[in-house]
């Protein structure tokens, strides 16, 4: 039998050649699949949480089943609801907190009050489950849009999409809100990783708080990542973001910066183009993903 290399992380190297046991194969192979056994599983069940909240928060008279659409790095799992009303688009994460899902959601209300860029309509959020090893998890179940395959791909819907972002980018529907400040009118996410909102009167101080955060973050563990970096081996990386920081004030200094609605995590696999192209070239995309401010 082969022996498994594997790195402090779990990391597969490769086969060496060395006779080892069946007994010590199978451990080394469930070392390197991580957490294993049972965990939740959709299903049409009047106990199902997902189930449920169709049927009384949509209006479903019936759950058909659900299909696996996409499955993401993080944990992200894209599902498609089959019921008596029509389809549904419903977002699950077995191990996170609701609290995820309630930030995107809130993000994706405000990305439709500018009127630029369409993305669907945030239904419900709940929480799923300790089942085995995994969990409590959660899911948001939102408005099912038809996209064509590809489309965001296209350069005629790039092209509005650049021109629906530049009109969301100068939107003053957050006006009110943000009174000239920045940051978010809540925490929120970049994929799993938290962002620090708090309102800042200065755009240089709020950028070297999130720059200090995500350096910070990179030694810690996570549930769905990488292994944390040493922090003995990245001194180079400490102190080259850390010199940055500290410099930003300066490299600000006579550089206006107003405030303005950003999307923080687009992508390609975060937009998308409606089957039914409407005749307003801003409705042709959508944003299904998490708002950073």
């Amino acid at each position: 039998a082969g022996r498994i290399l594997l790195t402090e992380e779990g990391c597969f190297l490769g086969f060496g050649f060395q006779d080892v046991s069946d007994e010590e194969l199978d451990g080394l192979l469930r070392q390197a699949e991580g957490p294993t056994g049972d965990k939740y599983q959709l299903s049409t069940s009047e106990k199902d949480p997902i189930a449920t909240a169709l049927r009384a928060v949509c209006g479903c008279n019936e759950v058909k089943g659900f299909e696996l659409m996409d499955s993401r790095w993080n944990g992200n799992e894209a599902i498609r609801a089959d019921t008596d009303r029509g389809n549904y688009f419903v977002k699950i994460n077995r191990v996170e907190d609701a609290s995820v899902f309630m930030s995107e959601a809130v993000g994706l209300t405000t990305i439709r009050k500018t009127e630029t860029v369409y993305c669907p309509m945030p239904l419900h959020v709940g929480s799923l489950p300790k089942v085995g090893e995994f969990g409590p998890g959660a899911f948001m179940i939102l408005e099912w849009l038809p996209l064509v395959p590809f489309g965001a791909s296209r350069p005629e819907a790039q092209e509005d999409l650049g021109h629906a972002l530049a009109m969301m980018h100068m939107s003053s529907a957050m006006d009110e809100i943000h009174e000239g400040k920045f940051g978010f009118v809540i925490n929120n996410y970049l994929s799993l990783t938290p962002m620090d909102n708090r309102w800042t009167n200065d755009w240089s101080e709020f950028l070297a708080r999130r720059m200090s955060l995500l350096l910070r973050s990179l030694f810690e563990p996570k549930v769905y990542a990488r292994a944390p970096f040493k922090k003995d081996e990245s001194s180079e990386l400490i102190n080259l973001t850390e010199k940055l920081i500290g410099s930003l004030k300066d490299r600000f200094a006579d550089v206006p910066v107003k405030p303005s609605l950003l999307h923080g995590d687009l992508w390609i696999g975060n937009a998308g183009m409606l089957k039914d192209l409407r005749s307003s070239r801003l409705e042709r995309f959508i944003l299904f993903c998490i708002l950073k401010s």
